[in-house]
């Protein structure tokens, strides 16, 4: 956004110096020519007082004549005073005419570096001027295109695919505008893009995009990716929560956003590599979203991480059947008829209790044959029943995200973030104005038969090439050949004041 007045501020930078040195040598020769003129002046008052008593003391000599020799050796005195006089008076007129001639060169540096201070600015506005209004059209062309990729994965009900993509197009600019989020348009049309191939319908997707977006932010997680793993995790265990879809997606956000708070999750990558591989086999096992985020959370306390816990979570599940059959427990069902796991995880442990009681080999090698090598790490979860309810609770607290996305939206980094996506809104709206596309359209006219031009004919290319290496080239050298001269004059405006 600050990259169009790169140009004029180099521009600036460089009248700055070059003003500041050029300054502290006018004000150094206006002081010498000041003492030069008061000493031409007062051996200008001098020298004819000089000539008129060289002139009475000659006639005196001729009328009295000089037995003592004391009025010729004053005669002679006084004439070469009158020599020294216009020879001092001679050299200070040659150091004030140099003096003055370095004044004039000097002032011609001083209007050279005016006019390269204002080259510079004039660049610096026409490179910021191309440049913003490239960032305009490139920033409309960026949404546009995000808006053409949603519109081929929207689910509407109605058929009518272009009035959900408006409304999808117009819930991002409210975001953004109404400062929900600290995503973009684009940003916040990728949200939504991924939320829809994964089979939300379009007012679902509205609804989960800004909740992902806040989830995002409060996480550090790229957009599109927490995206995924939010529609994977919903789609599958979302069915496990109460409410309406919209107070369902926003569970889905608060549990995501505190199980990688709460537990040594290191981003929301490896949270996510955790919850993609195990939601599956929680809903095939019938557990619920909260328990699986506490059981995943369990695991990497334990330093099962990322894709390890989940494989960990897989096979416990899975080896909880043949587990209930060999040692003889049963399943605890939650009242909608789901597996209950903490309680079933507190019968297995009963179970090892009754049949090996403190022998921890014994337990080990019992779990090693019920759940394989994967599962035997359900040690990790065994003799927490009573603080799982706690965590379950604390997974589940309502507006954990919210919470977290206010922190970032409050600080200061936030609201220039906030700014800055505000400004590309009014940007893409500027890119998106028929004027601007009728300006393309005109430039568009220009530039392709100057390409098929160009494109026919190599001695052209070849010139083209040239020239443009000619003006780098020019523009470089000029450059350095002013700075060059500068401290050239510079250095000869030292000598002669110093002399």
């Amino acid at each position: 956004m600050f990259a169009d007045s790169t140009g004029l501020g180099v521009g600036v930078l460089i009248g700055a110096a070059l003003e500041a040195s050029t300054g502290r040598s006018f004000r150094s020769m206006g002081q010498h020519m000041d003492r030069l003129n008061r000493s031409v002046d007062r051996n200008r008052r001098n020298l004819p007082r000089y000539k008129t008593a060289h002139e009475t003391l000659g006639r005196q000599l001729r009328l009295t004549g000089d037995a003592t020799g004391r009025l010729t050796a004053r005669h002679e005195k006084l004439g070469r005073l009158i020599d020294r006089t216009r020879k001092r008076a001679n050299r200070f007129g040659d150091s004030l005419r140099r003096l003055r001639a370095d004044l004039r060169r000097t002032e011609r540096i001083e209007h050279a570096r005016t006019r390269l201070g204002q080259t510079w600015a004039a660049a610096g506005t026409a490179v910021g001027g191309v440049y913003a209004a490239a960032r305009m059209v490139g920033g409309a062309l960026e949404r546009e295109e995000a808006a053409v990729r949603l519109r081929g994965v929207l689910v509407v009900d109605d058929g009518d695919a272009e009035a959900e993509l408006g409304r999808a197009l117009d819930h991002a600019r409210g975001l953004v505008r109404g400062g929900g989020t600290l995503h973009g348009e684009t940003e916040l049309l990728g949200i939504n893009y991924a939320l829809s191939s994964a089979g939300f319908e379009a007012s679902a997707a509205r609804v989960g995009a800004g909740v992902v977006s806040k989830l995002a932010t409060a996480t550090r997680g790229a957009p599109e990716q927490v995206a995924e793993v939010f529609a994977t995790a919903f789609n599958n265990l979302g069915g496990s929560l109460e409410g309406t879809d919209a107070e369902r997606l926003t569970q889905v956000g608060d549990i995501l956003t505190k199980t990688q708070f709460k537990y040594p999750i290191r981003d929301f990558g490896q949270l996510g590599e955790a919850m993609e591989g195990a939601v599956s086999a929680a809903k095939i096992a019938g557990v619920g979203f909260a328990d699986t985020a506490v059981a995943l959370g369990m695991l990497h306390e334990a330093g099962i991480k990322g894709g390890e816990a989940a494989t960990t979570y897989d096979a416990v599940v899975r080896g909880l059947d043949p587990a209930a059959e060999k040692m003889g427990f049963d399943f605890a069902e939650t009242a909608d008829g789901g597996l209950d796991l903490p309680a079933t995880l507190e019968r297995l442990d009963a179970a090892l209790d009754r049949r090996h009681g403190g022998d921890d080999r014994a337990r080990a090698r019992a779990l090693r044959d019920a759940f394989g090598d994967e599962g035997k790490s359900v040690v990790n979860l065994l003799g927490r029943s009573d603080e799982w309810e706690r965590h379950v609770g604390e997974v589940t607290a309502a507006g954990t995200a919210d919470e977290a996305f206010a922190l970032h939206r409050n600080s200061a980094s936030g609201a220039v973030r906030l700014l800055q996506e505000n400004i590309a809104v009014l940007r893409n709206a500027l890119g998106e104005a028929p004027a601007t596309q009728e300006w393309a359209e005109w430039a568009r006219g220009v530039v392709v038969p100057l390409g098929e031009v160009v494109e026919k004919s190599e001695m052209l290319q070849k010139n083209l090439v040239r020239l443009g290496a000619a003006v780098v080239g020019f523009s470089a050298a000029s450059v350095v050949v002013a700075g060059v001269k500068f401290i050239w004059h510079q250095l000869a405006g030292v000598v002669t004041i110093v002399g």
